[in-house]
């Protein structure tokens, strides 16, 4: 009894313990390089339209280098015969802006000009085309006289701007600011997420049995091992006992021996003594 609750006291708590913190920190390794890998997988999907749009654009370089109207129209008529492509047939908006990051010219005409923000220039200036995924976007905030209906006025949005080189110099010229309709964006960033969450969930529930069940077992053999030793311990302990108990007892017995030997002698010679004195 005193065995069993030693057992039940220390060793199975601290099982307990072991396999529920080993789970834990399973769970938030698996979660953490998950997040990380969406996060990527994310970035990677909003960059993609991001490339191809800069590539476009540089296709049609010399309709923006100047900001005269029949060179504008002749870009806008460049956008129009991409019209097929997904991610030009999706294009709700452009702004061109001059090296300063100030908006020169707009698509449509009641697009609301606004200017860049000074750390996207410094990473246009470096010739990094920026990306970026809105979840949300109030239409009629962008633009003017804009009737829209309350499922249309807010949708999601992506925003692209790509660097311009001059075609003299070579030099940062301007920068095209696209907003493209980012409803399909989402659905597939939402398929994208889905999938992983899934994924993530498999391996978490597969992952986490495995180890328990991995854990359970050793912990039951190591249980078994140490109740084996604190039986033959408890064994060996009262053995010793014994083995103590009955030195004392010979012990004794010999000094008790001792004892009588030492006074049979006087305890005769009185007897005779008196058997004299009697006689």
């Amino acid at each position: 009894m005193e065995l069993k609750t030693a057992l039940h006291n220390y060793f199975i708590p601290a099982a307990v313990l072991t396999i529920l913190v080993t789970l834990i920190v399973f769970s938030a390794s698996v979660i953490g390089i998950n997040y990380r890998l969406w996060r990527a997988t994310k970035s990677q999907v909003i960059e993609r339209d991001g490339k191809m749009l800069a590539v476009i654009t540089n296709m049609g370089q010399e309709a923006v280098d100047t900001y005269d109207t029949p060179t504008w129209l002749r870009f806008q008529k460049f956008l129009d015969s991409n019209q097929p492509n997904t991610v030009l047939a999706s294009i709700i908006a452009v702004q061109v802006t001059d090296k300063l990051g100030k908006a020169v010219k707009s698509l449509p005409r009641n697009f609301i000009q606004a200017p860049l923000q000074n750390n996207d220039m410094a990473m246009l200036k470096r010739w990094k085309t920026i990306s970026r995924f809105y979840d949300t976007v109030w239409l009629d905030a962008m633009f003017d006289d804009m009737l829209l209906s309350p499922s249309d006025s807010a949708v999601p949005l992506l925003e692209v701007i790509v660097p311009i080189r001059s075609s003299t110099s070579g030099d940062f010229h301007s920068a095209i600011q696209y907003w493209i309709d980012g409803r399909s964006m989402a659905k597939e960033i939402a398929i994208l997420k889905d999938r992983l969450v899934t994924q993530t969930a498999l391996v978490l529930l597969s992952g986490n049995l495995l180890i328990a069940a991995i854990l359970f077992w050793s912990f039951s053999r190591v249980y078994r091992v140490n109740k084996h030793l604190r039986t033959q311990t408890i064994r060996l302990k009262r053995a010793n006992e014994e083995l103590i108990l009955a030195a004392k007892t010979s012990a004794i017995g010999a000094i008790t021996a001792h004892l009588v030997h030492g006074l049979k002698n006087p305890i005769a010679g009185l007897q005779a003594f008196i058997e004299d004195q009697w006689s």
